[in-house]
């Protein structure tokens, strides 16, 4: 708040919504490996759990944060029904782009 406060150009401003978008998704990013490695350690302790189908072992699905401001570049302006359609049919390409076998999309 103080930089913005402190800024006097415009697109300066502008550019700490990025830089402040980077920064969470990093943020996001580094939890996820602290909370993998984590998780690594602790599974390495026990024996490994079966999926209950043959002898198969539980593989965890993999979790892809989305950042919303990546999504929506920019401001959009919704005046009817169809700019509602238009965002949402967008929003379901970009998302189905995103969506793999065995994955969970975190939008943040």
């Amino acid at each position: 708040m103080d930089r913005l406060d402190s800024s006097h150009n415009f697109y300066e401003a502008i550019a700490m919504k990025e830089e402040s978008d980077r920064l969470k998704m990093r943020c996001f990013e580094e939890i996820k490996k602290t909370a993998l490695e984590k998780r690594k350690e602790r599974d390495s302790e026990k024996q490994p759990v079966t999926t209950g189908e043959g002898n198969g072992v539980y593989t965890p699905k993999k979790t892809v944060n989305i950042s919303i401001a990546n999504i929506f570049h920019g401001a959009k302006t919704i005046e009817s029904e169809e700019d509602i359609e238009e965002l949402l049919d967008y929003l379901r390409k970009q998302l189905k782009t995103e969506l793999k076998e065995n994955t969970i999309l975190k939008l943040i």
